[in-house]
This record gives C-alpha cells, sequence and structure tokens, in this order.
C-alpha cells in the first residue's frame, strides 16, 4: 500500500543536507585551478604553437665551436678546480684526524681508578663507599647486584624488613 502524500523537495534536501553537509575536498581548489590552467593554455597554445626556427641547431652549434662560451663549457680552470678539491678534501681529512685523535678521553688503567670511576657512576654505591673506605671491583660488583635485585623486587624487600622489624 503506497502513502499518498506530497513531499516538499526543497524541505527534503534541507534535510538531507543537514545529516550530512557538503564539503569540498582539501584538494578542490588545486584540481579546479589545474583544469583551468590546462584550458588556458591549451587555448594559448592553439593560438600561437611554438615552433623552432629552421637554422636553429645550426646557430647552436656554432656557438658552441666559437670558443667564446666560457660560462656553458668551462675548461680553462678544471685543472685549478681538480687540485683545489684534492687539496680541500686533504686538509679536511687531516684536520678530522688530529680532532679525533686530541679528543680521544684517557681510559683509567690502574684498578684504584676503576674502583673510582663504578662508585662514582652508581650513586647508591657512592653512599655507600665511605671516603677511608678500599672497596675491591668484585665487593663493588656484589654490592651494586645485590642493590640492584632489591630495588628490582622492592615489594618482597619491603616486606621482608617489615617481618624483622616487629
Amino acid at each position: 500500500m503506497k502513502k499518498n502524500a506530497t513531499v516538499d523537495a526543497d524541505k527534503r534536501l534541507e534535510i538531507l543536507l543537514a545529516g550530512t553537509p557538503l564539503e569540498p575536498s582539501g584538494d578542490f581548489l588545486r584540481r579546479v585551478c589545474e583544469a583551468c590552467l590546462d584550458e588556458m593554455i591549451d587555448a594559448k597554445l592553439a593560438q600561437m604553437p611554438v615552433e623552432p626556427r629552421a637554422d636553429f641547431a645550426d646557430r647552436v652549434m656554432a656557438e658552441i665551436s666559437s670558443g667564446n662560451n666560457v660560462v656553458a663549457f668551462p675548461r680553462r680552470f678544471s685543472a685549478f678546480r681538480r687540485a683545489f678539491r684534492v687539496s680541500a678534501a686533504g686538509v679536511a681529512a687531516a684536520l678530522a684526524v688530529t680532532v679525533g685523535i686530541f679528543s680521544l678521553k684517557p681510559q683509567a688503567t690502574s684498578l684504584n681508578e676503576q674502583v673510582a670511576s663504578v662508585i662514582s657512576a652508581d650513586p647508591e654505591l657512592a653512599r655507600l663507599a665511605l671516603p677511608d673506605d678500599d672497596f675491591t671491583l668484585s665487593e663493588l660488583v656484589a654490592a651494586s647486584e645485590l642493590l640492584t635485585a632489591l630495588n628490582d623486587n622492592s615489594s618482597q624487600t619491603a616486606d621482608f624488613f617489615a617481618y624483622y622489624e616487629n
């Protein structure tokens, strides 16, 4: 059974547009301008077609062979440029090697210097170490492993100390 009701087209269009408003895509303006530009270029080319002169190739070859064309074909300074490039590369390499050699930080060679660097790198070990204590490297490694284990299992460690505290 059909409904026999008249539909107002403008009202129906307004309802549809209210639900999904029309928005141009982000590249709409670019596409329209490109289409207009293509049509304008085609019209201009149809009015004035681009054709080279009959003697174009002969004139270009005559200009090249005349020898006055230093800008397009620089040959005079090629040996100087090559020598300059090689010498500049050599100076840059020598400078890089010099900076690399002198910027290397000397490593701690004695065991006491290694222990001091380990203590300064770990703040918890630095708090444990007194200035007059002489820890060996193995003692520092064992203390660091103990602190790491206690830190990784902090809830179990807190329960353990709470149990023994009471």
